[in-house]
């Protein structure tokens, strides 16, 4: 998977530079689409920490997988002096930096209840992701992060060896179950009280009354088989091709 030719000469033209231990390698190639493709349905469906992307509309998605650095939860002003510090010591040999994320993760609202449901998720989570697979329009790559302390191995080989490692994957087979027709999902008598919501909200925000609702809903669904998030995540992404598609998964738990 990796070139070694430019691998080599990439990290040759570093061991000249006086890196810290703390510094971050990022070294990005071309793969194939089939490779990009095989690469995500293989990891997606792993236990490991991952977050996915998707613009269909735009042609750009992106997959990190595992962490090589994780931020602490600082307050902003901490936290935006640690991202430039951090930005700093990053080394690459990417030329899409534009599009090409640095770290992934997400935030959520802040709550007091002993929420199972989110257990998995703190109230803030953002890493530079070990593996990173990027698509913009017809052009695929991956990119591997590491910290310049991988440079105590002996030999290249050794590197590589060690790298390549966070691709393997569990060869648990899933079921690409059929999808559940939306009727099933929400009954008449549901989504007749959820447009009578809508419409006693829309009332009120043309009365002045209020600003702004948001309105949402929980729905406990249980299935008879495993699911496979990547069919998941195609199917929105051909029913929404407009809208943002992603998956964020830490440990047990994916939030689509």
């Amino acid at each position: 998977m990796i070139n070694q030719k430019e691998f080599i000469e990439f990290i040759g033209n570093l061991r000249l530079k006086e890196l810290s231990k703390e510094s971050v390698i990022s070294y990005t190639q071309p793969i194939l689409e089939q490779d990009y493709k095989s690469l995500i349905t293989d990891l997606v469906n792993n236990h490991e920490i991952s977050f996915y992307w998707s613009q269909p509309n735009e042609a750009f998605s992106f997959f990190g997988y595992k962490e090589v650095f994780s931020f602490p939860l600082y307050d902003s002003i901490s936290k935006n002096k640690l991202l430039k510090d951090i930005s700093k010591r990053v080394y690459s040999n990417s030329s899409r930096k534009l599009k090409h994320p640095l770290f992934v993760g997400g935030m959520k609202f802040p709550s007091s209840k002993n929420d199972l449901m989110w257990k998995n998720f703190n109230t803030e989570k953002w890493f530079i992701p070990k593996i990173l697979l990027l698509k913009i329009n017809e052009e695929f790559s991956i990119t591997f992060n590491f910290l310049a302390n991988i440079f105590s191995l002996e030999n290249t080989d050794d590197i590589i060896a060690s790298l390549m490692a966070d691709l393997k994957h569990n060869t648990e087979i899933l079921n690409d179950s059929e999808a559940v027709p939306y009727e099933k999902y929400f009954p008449d008598s549901e989504i007749h009280n959820w447009s009578n919501q809508i419409n006693s909200a829309l009332k009120k925000i043309s009365d002045g009354k209020l600003n702004k609702v948001v309105l949402a809903r929980y729905k406990d669904l249980q299935f008879n088989e495993l699911q496979d998030n990547l069919t998941l995540l195609e199917r929105l992404e051909e029913n929404f091709e407009n809208c943002y598609t992603f998956a964020y998964r830490n440990g047990e738990s994916v939030f689509l």
